[in-house]
Order: C-alpha cells, then sequence, then structure tokens
C-alpha cells in the first residue's frame, strides 16, 4: 500500500492511525508540497456493524461522493481525488489535520478545561454541521473519532495562543 501511495507522488510521513476499515496515513504531496491525509481501505476488513464490504461499498463510495462536494468548505474535511480502486483495497486523499481526532485529544488529556480550545472546537464542529446541513446533508456518524482537529499555524491565529493544543501536535 505504502509503494501504491508513493507511486500516486505522495512521500508517506507515518501512519497516523488504525481503524476498522483500514489506515489513515501522513503524506506529503511531491508536487504542492502540501500534507495530506491517505486513507487506504482495505477491502477484506471492511465491516460495519456486522455488514461486510460488498453489502456497504455504496455507502462508502456515496461518502466519498459527498465530501468531495465540499471542497473549499473550512470546516469539513475534503476528498483530494478521485478514490483509487484496487483489488484489495482502495485509496482516497483528504485534508490533513494536525492535531488528530477528538477521541485522540480525550484519551491524552482525559479533560479538557482550557475553554479558549473548547471553544475552538466545538466552534469549528458546529460551522461545520451547519455547512452540511445546508446543503442538505446529515452526518449521521458524530462521535470524537469523527472529529478532527487542524490547528492554524501561529500566522492564522489572529492573537490566540492555543498552547494546549500546540503541545499535542509538538509530540
Amino acid at each position: 500500500m505504502v509503494n501504491v501511495i508513493t507511486r500516486l507522488g505522495y512521500d508517506v510521513i507515518r501512519l497516523a492511525g488504525e481503524g476498522a476499515f483500514g489506515r489513515v496515513y501522513e503524506t506529503l504531496n511531491h508536487k504542492t508540497q502540501e500534507r495530506i491525509a491517505a486513507k487506504v481501505i482495505l477491502k477484506k476488513n471492511a465491516k460495519y456493524n456486522g455488514y461486510e464490504y460488498d453489502d456497504i461499498k455504496s455507502e462508502i463510495k456515496n461518502e466519498a461522493t459527498v465530501m468531495s462536494d465540499f471542497e473549499g468548505v473550512p470546516n469539513v474535511i475534503q476528498i483530494k481525488n478521485k478514490v483509487k480502486n484496487y483489488e484489495d483495497f482502495f485509496i482516497f486523499f483528504m485534508n490533513y489535520c494536525n492535531a488528530g481526532t477528538l477521541k485522540t485529544l480525550l484519551e491524552n488529556f482525559k479533560k479538557i478545561d482550557d475553554e479558549e480550545v473548547l471553544a475552538f472546537i466545538m466552534k469549528g464542529v458546529f460551522d461545520g454541521l451547519a455547512d452540511l446541513h445546508a446543503a442538505e446533508v446529515a452526518h449521521m456518524d458524530i462521535k470524537p473519532e469523527n472529529i478532527f482537529i487542524n490547528v492554524p499555524s501561529a500566522d492564522k491565529r489572529e492573537n490566540i495562543t492555543f498552547k494546549s493544543l500546540q503541545e499535542i501536535i509538538d509530540r
């Protein structure tokens, strides 16, 4: 899989996470030097609520199609290219979020008591949901592992420190 990602024009930096469907890699686009997440879904492992891949492949493709429709919407993860379908797996590239998921934050810190950080996270969640709902899309699976957090670079923070989140990124 890593070889396929490289052939598609991306350097694999690290394995960013694993889930029921497959793996997510942090990558670097050769042309743009942009960090991108490569999601690799293993067809033999793709199970959701007891259903096998063949039963849910249309749902996965539909999700990828919906995600690609939100280009330029800041609080909705977007597919960066067409889904690449291979015999045992498929890959799609999407926004890379440098602070991981809300689940990761909660596992690492147990409690987030910095009001500035909480406001930043919740504003992103609510703005993203508002954008989805405006397009008549319902998320249907809102949970901490599906809430991705991207901390803006220091020059784009508008005098907000985000010290707590920056500590996570620096690990």
